[in-house]
């Protein structure tokens, strides 16, 4: 989901491992926490 400009990853079991270290948010007021995806681009 994208809100904002800014990716959001569903909190589920099996992205737990890959995404522990990774800040959460809620993409709008009433939504379920989710994971804050940020894509950093070298160059």
């Amino acid at each position: 989901m994208a809100c904002d400009n800014i990716a959001y990853v569903k909190k589920l079991p099996c992205v737990d491992v890959l995404m522990k270290n990774a800040e959460t948010g809620c993409p709008y007021n009433g939504a379920k926490e989710a994971y804050i995806l940020i894509h950093t681009i070298k160059g």
